[in-house]
């Protein structure tokens, strides 16, 4: 994401001579700590989806993955930094941080994407139930996953090697944001990154608000040809990607104005917690909408905990027993 503060006289990229201090491993003890909870609810997420009855072969399901996966890609970028750099104190990481910058940079508009692609699923699954499968076949959910996979390596590439924009590490408040100095980049990159974020959050924000209108005045209309179950399965995954969509746009209104808004003097903490933690978190608590906001995920989860508590009870019987005998 892009940040709105900015001031010459107190940003230093990192470089060679970046120097190690007790700060320095607290946040990357902070952040390995978050990317580790993250990637292992990725990790619940896409088993989960390859399991779930309702979810694994459908096109949500692989809308679910595919959104996972760009967040496990984000999260293992962010571990490898923060974790062998900061954490270990490799001078070498830290002074090639641009490598990490510009390829976190160019993931997100693929989560931001990816979540755009649901919330457009559950905006056509509530308004046109009846040609839903013409929009979402599964040859056009290939398409589309393609090309957000492709779309924005390829633009943010032309800005990486023909005006050699950078997104490199910055001591203060612990940041990546763009090169403050680029000549030749200048503000390209601040501007092709607020473009894109822009389009792809209003249109995510314009399907949730439609999805959620639709679903409070009209669900019982538009599903009356369906059963029961399959009317509460649907309005369930339409609400997972609403509060999904109401998660981003609280990190993203806090990565912004959060500095500005906690207390303390220290800017550089203050940075860091809006900016650096909330945009690692995002990546941890977009699953855990998922496992706890998704009744199919519930479901299966309490099932999994009932099998090994009953599979557990089971072993302590026979333990009993064989002891008697």
């Amino acid at each position: 994401m892009v940040s709105t503060f900015r001031n010459d006289s107190y940003f230093t990229e990192a470089d060679e001579n970046y120097i190690f201090g007790k700060e320095e491993t607290t946040v990357g003890i902070i952040i390995s700590s978050v990317c580790i909870l993250g990637l292992l609810i990725q990790i619940v997420v896409v088993i989960g989806a390859y399991n779930i009855k309702n979810i694994k072969g459908s096109i949500f399901g692989a809308l679910i993955l595919n959104e996972t996966f760009g967040q496990f890609a984000a999260t293992v970028i962010s571990f490898s930094f923060f974790f062998f750099g900061l954490l270990l104190n490799s001078i070498t990481i830290v002074s090639n941080s641009a490598i990490f910058g510009n390829i976190s940079i160019t993931i997100f508009p693929i989560i931001l994407g990816s979540h755009t692609l649901m919330a457009f699923n559950r905006f056509c699954a509530s308004s046109m139930p009846f040609k839903y499968k013409n929009v979402f076949s599964q040859k056009s959910v290939i398409i589309y996953i393609l090309i957000n996979w492709t779309a924005p390596p390829l633009l943010y590439s032309y800005f990486f090697f023909f005006y050699n924009c950078r997104f490199p590490f910055f001591q203060l408040g612990w940041v990546f944001m763009e090169a403050l100095r680029s000549e030749k980049c200048g503000s390209k990159l601040v501007f092709l990154s607020f473009t894109v974020q822009f389009f792809l959050v209003s249109f995510i924000t314009i399907f949730d608000i439609l999805t959620f209108i639709i679903l409070v005045t009209c669900r019982r209309k538009l599903f009356k040809a369906e059963s029961k179950y399959i009317r509460k399965r649907e309005i369930n995954f339409a609400m997972q990607v609403i509060v999904q969509g109401a998660v981003m746009m609280f990190v993203g209104f806090w990565y912004v104005s959060g500095y500005s808004i906690l207390p303390g003097r220290e800017l550089n903490w203050k940075i860091f917690f809006s900016t650096t933690l909330s945009s690692c978190g995002v990546n941890c608590l977009a699953p855990i909408v998922i496992c706890f906001f998704n009744a199919e995920y519930r479901r299966w989860i309490v099932s999994l905990y009932k099998k090994r508590k009953s599979g557990h009870s089971m072993t302590m019987v026979t333990s009993n027993a064989s002891n008697r005998f």
